[in-house]
C-alpha cells in the first residue's frame, strides 16, 4: 500500500509539472509584441512612392511601407498643405532587393513648417 501511495504522489507532482510548463509556453507565445524603433526625417516622393529622408549627418533614404493605410494618407495632405514639415516614425527596417526601407507602424511626432535637416538651417553660404 506504501508503495502505491508513492506512485500515485510521483505521478500527481509530474502531472501538475506538466500542466505548469505547458500553460508558461503558451503565456510566452502570446505575449510576444513587435518593439518598433523610431526614425525622424523629412518625406520625399520617388516614383510616386514615399520615403523617409532620415535626419542625420548620413540623410539615409528609406523607401516606407505602411502597416495603416491611415497613416499614408496623412502624409500625402501633409505634402499637399505644408512645403516644409518633418515627421517621427514608429517602424520596423528591413531589407528587400538589397536596400533598406521601412514599415510604419505609426506616425509619432509631426513637425509643421519646420524642418530637421542641418543645411536647412544654415544660410547659404555667399561666394
Amino acid at each position: 500500500m506504501k508503495i502505491i501511495k508513492q506512485i500515485l504522489s510521483s505521478t500527481c507532482i509530474l502531472l501538475l509539472c506538466s500542466f505548469t510548463f505547458a500553460n508558461d509556453s503558451i503565456t510566452t507565445q502570446n505575449t510576444a509584441e513587435t518593439i518598433y524603433d523610431i526614425f525622424p526625417g523629412t518625406i520625399i516622393i520617388k516614383n510616386k512612392q514615399l520615403v523617409l529622408y532620415r535626419c542625420t549627418s548620413s540623410g539615409y533614404q528609406y523607401p516606407l511601407h505602411f502597416n495603416h493605410m491611415k497613416d499614408e494618407q496623412r502624409i500625402r495632405e501633409l505634402i499637399k498643405l505644408y512645403p516644409k514639415f518633418w515627421l517621427t516614425l514608429n517602424a520596423n527596417p528591413f531589407e528587400e532587393k538589397g536596400r533598406y526601407r521601412l514599415a510604419v507602424e505609426a506616425i509619432a511626432d509631426e513637425h509643421l513648417g519646420e524642418s530637421c535637416h542641418l543645411n536647412d538651417a544654415l544660410p547659404p553660404l555667399e561666394s
